[in-house]
């Protein structure tokens, strides 16, 4: 990308900004940013040199509070719809460990976790999210959404200009 994708604006708040005021806006008790620089953001901020999403998530679950729900959401996306995250924390249930979202037949993201299913994330090499998801089997709900928001995953320029344009009308 050339700089750091929560730094990226729209609408003049960053990507990041968008996600935390999201989260909040949902009823997040509390939202956890790893970054690799310090950011703007009305969430904990926790500053530090990973390389992988597995090594941000590790980071992020050795800091969580006791809480039932855990939402995991790469900032390489625009914040999904707030019904979007409601009908996906209502669907993390039993006998579900975790709830993903798909949209067209494309999974994305975010991803709803209960927090004993991030114990894999304690260890000296955690895994990624897509190995601790297909680990779970059964135990994993994919929720079709309306919603394409959920499918991101920008990493260039002209990929985040097409983005924005395709999902905002611009």
């Amino acid at each position: 990308m050339g700089r750091a994708k929560a730094r990226l604006e729209l609408d003049g708040s960053t990507l990041v900004e968008l996600h935390v005021d999201r989260l909040l806006e949902v009823g997040a008790s509390e939202v956890l940013v790893v970054v690799r620089e310090p950011v703007r953001s009305r969430g904990r901020v926790l500053v530090a040199a990973t390389r992988s999403q597995a090594e941000s998530l590790a980071v992020a679950t050795a800091a969580l509070a006791s809480t039932d729900a855990v939402i995991v959401t790469p900032v390489d996306l625009l914040p999904p719809e707030p019904a979007t995250y409601r009908a996906l924390v209502a669907a993390l249930r039993d006998p579900h460990d975790a709830v993903t979202p798909t949209f067209g037949g494309k999974g994305g993201h975010p991803v709803v976790l209960r927090p004993a299913a991030l114990a894999p994330f304690r260890t000296k090499e955690p895994p990624t999210l897509k190995d601790v998801l297909d680990a779970l089997g059964p135990r994993r709900l994919r929720l079709r959404v309306d919603d394409a928001r959920v499918l991101g995953d920008f990493d260039t320029p002209s990929e985040w200009a097409s983005r924005v344009v395709t999902l905002e009308g611009r």
